[in-house]
């Protein structure tokens, strides 16, 4: 949940019937006002950058995302349940097009090798066994662990890392 944003949204993927009324509990990431980004973001959807405004707002749902690396307060979502305003990290762009016929949802081995040489490493919070939190972020990165729920206050946590080097 997204606190202060409008309550109707349809996804500008072609061929992805999403809407804020259909699906009411996905997430919507807003295309970038930057022109070379949106182009590509509009490119990607299928869509045509001449035939849409610039001036209007669009959005694609969560679907066309990997949030846990593609969103930089993915980790208090998980933990809070909802952020005041959804960031997505820099030059993000979608990469999961299911509902595009021929289309696949994965990375390119390509995109993969990138990401894991950027020293990546991903963080998982086991409380009595059950994993709770799991985080993919730079080693220097801090991880905010606020609040996960009352029945746990007095567990200890257990960590693991694993690093993507």
């Amino acid at each position: 949940m997204v606190h202060g944003y409008s309550p109707y949204h349809w996804c500008l993927v072609s061929e992805c019937k999403k809407t804020s009324v259909k699906t009411p509990e996905k997430l919507w990431i807003q295309v970038p006002t930057d022109l070379k980004m949106r182009n590509t973001w509009l490119k990607l959807a299928r869509r045509d950058p001449k035939s849409l405004s610039t001036k209007t707002k669009y959005y694609f749902c969560e679907d066309h995302f990997d949030l846990e690396n593609d969103m930089e307060n993915y980790t208090q979502l998980k933990i809070m349940g909802s952020v005041k305003r959804i960031r997505m990290r820099p030059n993000c762009i979608p990469s999961r097009f299911d509902c595009q016929p021929g289309r696949k949802r994965t990375f390119t081995e390509k995109q993969k090798s990138g990401l894991q040489a950027k020293n990546f490493v991903t963080i998982n919070v086991f409380i009595r066994g059950r994993l709770v939190l799991s985080a993919f972020t730079k080693p220097s990165s801090m991880v905010n662990i606020y609040s996960i729920g009352a029945e746990y206050q007095e567990t200890p946590l257990v960590l693991t890392a694993r690093s993507n080097l």
